[in-house]
C-alpha cells in the first residue's frame, strides 16, 4: 500500500474531533502531572470546549447543511440509465451477525436507494463498489445482501480493487465511461464523489442519501442544544467529508 495514501489515513484520522479532544486531555493531564498548571489549564480547556462544542447536536447540523444541500434527492423518475453506482461504504465480519445486519448504516442507506433507483430504470444493472474491510470484500458483501433480497445475478456488478473514493472513481471509470450511469452515496459524501468523477471527465446523475441532518434547512436550536452522542458521530463524517475535499484541492496545488 503505497506510502502516501497510508500517510493520508493516519493524518485523517488524526484530525477527527474526538482524536483531538482526547490528545488535548492526555496532554493536560500529562502536564498536570509534571506540575505545568498553566500549560495544563489551556489542554484541558481546550479539550473541554472542544467536546461541547461539536457534541451539540444542532451545530454539527449546520456543519452538514453544506454538503448535504448541494444536491437535491432524487425524483424517483427513471431516466433511461444503464448502470446505477452504488459508493462503498463499511460493514463487520462477527460471525453473529445476520448478512443483512453485517452493513453499517450507509451501507443500508445506499444499498436501499440505489435498489429504487436500479428498479425504476428498466434494464439497468446494480454495480456495487469497494474493496476495503475486514475478511470480506464490501462490494462482494453488498452483492450478497441484493441477492437475498432478489435482485437477479444477472443485473449485479462488482467493483472489488479500492479502497478509498479516490480508488473507487479510478477503478469505476473504464466500466462507467460511456454509459448513462447514476451514483448514489451518503448526502455529505456526494460533493467529493461528484469531485473525482468529474476529475475523471465523467458526469454521473447524483443520488444522495443517508441525510444527517434531518433538520434541514435548519436545525431546532431549543431542542438540539445539549450534548449527545449523535452531535459527536456526525461532527465526525463532517470533519471527514471536509478533510477529503481539502485533501483534493491540495492534490490540484501539487498537480
Amino acid at each position: 500500500m503505497a506510502i502516501g495514501f497510508i500517510l493520508k489515513k493516519v493524518l485523517a484520522g488524526l484530525l477527527m474531533p474526538l482524536t483531538l479532544i482526547v490528545l488535548l486531555l492526555v496532554v493536560g493531564c500529562v502536564c498536570l502531572w509534571l506540575k505545568r498548571y498553566r500549560a495544563a489549564r489551556w489542554f484541558v480547556s481546550g479539550g473541554v470546549a472542544l467536546l461541547v462544542l461539536v457534541s451539540c447536536t444542532a451545530i454539527s447540523d449546520l456543519s452538514l447543511l453544506r454538503l448535504e444541500e448541494q444536491y437535491p434527492k432524487w425524483d424517483g423518475k427513471p431516466s433511461g440509465l444503464a448502470l446505477v453506482v452504488v459508493m462503498g461504504a463499511s460493514h463487520g465480519d462477527a460471525p453473529r451477525l445476520s448478512l443483512t445486519n453485517r452493513p453499517n448504516t450507509a451501507a443500508v442507506y445506499r444499498l436501499l436507494e440505489g435498489i429504487a433507483v436500479y428498479r425504476a430504470n428498466a434494464g439497468s444493472k446494480l454495480v456495487f463498489s469497494g474493496g476495503n474491510g475486514g475478511e470480506t470484500q464490501h462490494a462482494r458483501l453488498m452483492a450478497e445482501v441484493a441477492l437475498a433480497i432478489g435482485i437477479p445475478p444477472r443485473d449485479i456488478l462488482m467493483q472489488t480493487l479500492s479502497h478509498d473514493t479516490e480508488q473507487e472513481v479510478a477503478a469505476l471509470a473504464p466500466l462507467v465511461r460511456d454509459k448513462r450511469f447514476a451514483v448514489v452515496t451518503s448526502a455529505a459524501h456526494m460533493p467529493r464523489a461528484m469531485l473525482e468523477f468529474h476529475a475523471q471527465g465523467l458526469s454521473p446523475q447524483p443520488v444522495p442519501t443517508h441525510f444527517l441532518n434531518r433538520n434541514n434547512p435548519h436545525p431546532n436550536w431549543r431542542d438540539r442544544s445539549f450534548p449527545s452522542v449523535d452531535g459527536i458521530a456526525r461532527a465526525e463524517f463532517a470533519t471527514h467529508e471536509y478533510l477529503g475535499l481539502l485533501w483534493l484541492q491540495m492534490k490540484g496545488w501539487f498537480e
